[in-house]
């Protein structure tokens, strides 16, 4: 028992988290099969309660409300490496996968040619709301937007990594995986303190 709190300790220093919040997760893994089996039934209901739109949600909306209002934004999300992959939410991930496609086969990024590749009615409603003027390529906010998202899709995608490598710290045996599992650990929280010393976008607000 002291030498897995010692060892809790030491992985607590190194990712910079607090000892009583790791040790949370821990214990929070080991219910979670058990846990899983009684909250099955409540799934549809906590589903059916979320009805409003998370900050991922609205962030990979917004980006893509950007490539549509001005392609050349998908070019400056390739430059910041933001792909297809940072897209999680439905339905923008399966947006995105369409945007970037088009882009790869050079064919016309817009929103009629978007909503063409799909059948669903209310997925041409939601590409049509999130088209936005094409009279105003150069709209300062629009820019702003977008800077702000690029910023915070990255935090969070980051953010979300960590997370998920923190929890399977407790099921790494080798001393090779645990050491590489940390570097990155560090490395995400770096790039994230980095990204927000920078001061680019500070205010979200769309």
């Amino acid at each position: 028992m002291l030498e897995r709190e010692e060892y809790l300790k030491k992985i607590a220093g190194e990712i910079d988290v607090a000892l009583e919040v790791l040790r949370g997760d821990l214990e929070n893994i080991k219910k979670s099969s058990f846990a899983e089996e009684r909250t099955k039934g409540k799934k549809a209901q906590a589903q059916e309660a979320r009805k409003k739109i998370s900050l991922k949600e609205l962030v990979e909306r917004e980006l893509l409300s950007c490539v549509l209002h001005n392609p050349r934004y998908l070019d400056e999300l390739k430059k910041l490496e933001i792909n297809v992959e940072k897209f999680t939410e439905e339905p923008y991930r399966e947006i995105a996968a369409t945007v970037f496609q088009l882009e790869q086969q050079g064919k016309e990024i817009s929103a009629a040619a978007l909503a063409s590749y799909f059948s669903d009615r209310e997925m041409h409603k939601l590409i049509v709301s999130m088209a936005l003027p094409d009279n105003d390529n150069e709209d300062p906010r629009v820019e702003k937007i977008f800077r702000d998202c690029s910023k915070k899709i990255r935090a969070l995608c980051w953010a979300e990594e960590r997370k998920r490598l923190i929890k399977s710290l407790q099921n790494t045996v080798s001393r090779e995986e645990l050491s590489a599992k940390l570097q990155r650990i560090r490395d995400l929280k770096k790039w994230e303190e980095e990204l927000y010393r920078s001061g680019e976008g500070e205010d979200f607000d769309v």
